[in-house]
């Protein structure tokens, strides 16, 4: 079968936490680096008491000496060994089916500066299917029954059959291009802070991604393939081209200085999860550019604080960036836009005119072309139907406008299809009109953030407001057009933003001066400088989603709208209550506590005495008011009394 050609995009490599920097060697203090044990294989595998006894020692020493390397050795915690190795990988399935016992042993070579890269989605099967579907890609579910009837395999998760694993794999890393795909490392937890965020760890260019290595079998029949694939890096320790973020310089400082490792932390964006999970991923371009602003903000503030070439590592995050931005050109969402109109394989037929098109070249119009008269290219009269055309052709204005603006957006299908069909706009619950959509970009942020598929503020920022090169050639028409970088309607919208995470975190407001810093603080291009003198130009435009309030020091706040009005819901309903006469619900109530706990025993002393009439009192209490609290230590017979409660004819009558 035939994989298809992706266009190219970037690499997400997950390694496991080690507290000396990925070398290749055993963790100095291997008993203090809980966070390696996040990965389900190390946990599962790590020998403590040989770890211990071969702390600090590399890798090479601990093959020759013919004892077990550590688990990470097999997730890629070798990143940044200058020593190539070789790498024998067993069949998981052969130690215990009798049909897989044909895949032998199969080595293959892993150079120095390398990562075996596996990207365990797509070897799903259930993903398999959906990604197979969105790229045309030839799968055969057919042959996967096959194994499974030969192995006597039950409902297996993972694609088996070797025919389906090259072809996914191959189509995988056709998007993973030399010298022009970003390497990105990360780790899903470090010492570095609690934060439950996966942690950017370094990044550095892709040179070379090997090819497919099938296992060695011993007899016919289906065929499997290795889902590592070997990758080479630019990252290097000095740092010309690519680099690791100082997190373990930063955490020896902080056992002396006054200095806090999570200041300096990269944090990978909620919206780019998937791109960051099942250890290797593409990454779009689009997130690649959130990635390297938010690197570049961090570089500057490390650079005082460790030693380093960091004035040449931000000179490379500028050439990257400027990359990235020609190669997201104008309409990253493209095929999302495609899809959204009906265009079953949007996403391919972008593909296809992106293929004709250079680097930050405007899509739409051959786009059009194609829309209008498919039979212009192939690509087109088997991707547009006669119907669709004919609908392009008589889409009013308005609605080509607003589906070019959200093809400035890198968006997802469901995104855009939800934002661009009226109908599915209403069934979401986000009420409002194409005019309104298109004079205010930053509504498909506000009005999207609280659903089940949220479009984040950055995304629309970024499309907003571009690099100077892409707005400069493919300026945003009227009336979606922002000049100004503290145009109130980016204001409000960052502002809502800072205050939803603030509500994350327990907070329902924040000060006018906290949130002012925030967006200050924030990797935005271009930064949104913000100040008190600016808020009273904007203060008009926060409504409806904002409002302005105070501090208990009387000092400016802000709180969201939705927040402020469950305040006052839950501040008349409380005030009703309290007013309220008691309920009347009588008992016995000692009575029913006795019942609850047992009779007492004559062993029982005069404390038992009192915790029973304090039940007895609370249970009262309970019932009787319209709102009470109930509050005691673990132990103290809570769940019990609450069980008292409910069992009291009037409340169980009352539901």
């Amino acid at each position: 079968m035939t994989a298809r050609k992706l266009p190219y995009q970037h690499l997400s490599v997950r390694v496991p936490w080690h507290d000396t920097g990925w070398e290749g060697s055993v963790c100095a203090d291997p008993l203090a680096n809980g966070a390696c044990l996040r990965l389900g294989r190390i946990a599962e595998g790590r020998d403590d008491a040989l770890e211990l006894s071969l702390a600090g020692r590399s890798w090479n020493d601990v093959s020759q000496a013919g004892l077990r390397l550590p688990p990470c050795s097999a997730e890629r915690a070798g990143l940044m060994s200058p020593h190539p190795r070789r790498v024998t990988k067993e069949h998981p399935y052969a130690s215990w089916n009798d049909v897989y016992r044909k895949f032998q042993p199969t080595s293959y070579d892993l150079p120095r500066y390398s990562a075996d890269c596996v990207p365990f989605r797509w070897m799903l099967r259930d993903s398999a299917v959906e990604i197979s579907e969105q790229y045309q890609l030839p799968y055969e579910a057919g042959l996967e029954a096959t194994v499974d009837a030969e192995a006597s395999l039950r409902s297996p998760a993972w694609v088996q059959h070797g025919t389906n694993q090259q072809m996914l794999l191959d189509t995988f890393f056709s998007a993973v291009q030399k010298e022009r795909s970003l390497f990105f490392v990360y780790a899903k937890e470090s010492p570095v802070s609690n934060d439950p965020r996966r942690i950017l760890i370094g990044v550095g260019r892709t040179l070379d991604v090997g090819q497919v290595v099938p296992y060695v079998q011993d007899s016919g029949g289906f065929g499997s393939v290795l889902w590592e694939r070997v990758v080479r890096h630019s990252i290097r320790t000095t740092m010309e081209d690519g680099f690791l973020l100082p997190y373990h310089e930063l955490l020896r400082l902080s056992e002396d200085a006054d200095i806090d490792p999570e200041d300096y932390a990269v944090f990978v964006p909620e919206e780019a999860g998937l791109e960051f999970s099942y250890a290797s991923e593409h990454v779009s371009h689009d997130t690649a550019i959130s990635l390297l602003l938010a690197l570049d903000r961090t570089v500057a503030k490390v650079a005082p604080t460790v030693s380093g070439s960091w004035g040449s590592v931000r000179e490379w995050l500028s050439e990257r960036l400027g990359e990235g931005w020609e190669a997201r050109g104008p309409s990253p969402g493209l095929g999302a836009a495609f899809a959204a109109f009906g265009i079953k394989e949007g996403v391919l037929l972008a593909h296809a005119i992106q293929s004709r098109l250079g680097d930050n070249e405007d899509p739409w119009q051959l786009a059009d072309q194609w829309l209008r008269d498919p039979s212009a290219d192939p690509e087109a009269s088997a991707r547009v139907s006669a119907v669709f055309s004919k609908a392009w052709a008589s889409v009013p204005e308005e609605r080509r406008a607003l589906l070019r603006l959200l093809s400035r957006f890198d968006l997802t299908t469901d995104q855009a299809t939800c934002l661009y069909q009226p109908t599915e706009r209403s069934k979401a619950g986000l009420h409002i009109s194409d005019a309104e959509l298109l004079a205010n970009p930053y509504l498909i942020y506000e009005l999207s953030r609280l659903s089940a598929d949220p479009v984040a503020v950055r995304t629309v920022d970024r499309g907003v407001f571009p690099d100077d090169r892409v707005r400069a050639a493919h300026p945003l028409p009227s009336p979606s057009g922002l000049e100004d970088a503290v145009d109130p309607r980016r204001v409000r919208a960052l502002i809502v933003d800072v205050l939803e995470d603030a509500a994350a975190a327990g907070d329902s407001l924040r000060s006018q001066e906290r949130v002012i810093q925030e967006i200050r603080d924030e990797a935005l291009q271009p930064a949104c400088p913000i100040s008190q003198d600016v808020m009273t130009v904007c203060a008009e435009a926060l409504p409806p989603e904002i409002e302005t309030t105070k501090m208990a020091d009387s000092s400016p706040a802000y709180q969201l709208a939705r927040l402020a009005d469950a305040r006052r819901a839950i501040s008349r309903q409380v005030t009703r209550r309290r007013g309220a006469a008691p309920l009347k619900v009588s008992a016995d109530w000692r009575a029913v506590i006795n019942q609850a706990l047992g009779d007492m025993k004559p062993e029982d002393d005069g404390e038992e005495e009192l915790a029973r009439q304090e039940k007895a009192a609370a249970l009262e209490m309970l019932a009787t008011s319209r709102l009470s609290v109930l509050i005691g230590a673990a132990g103290t017979g809570k769940t019990t009394l609450l069980r008292a409660l409910a069992g009291l004819p009037e409340i169980a009558g009352g539901g």
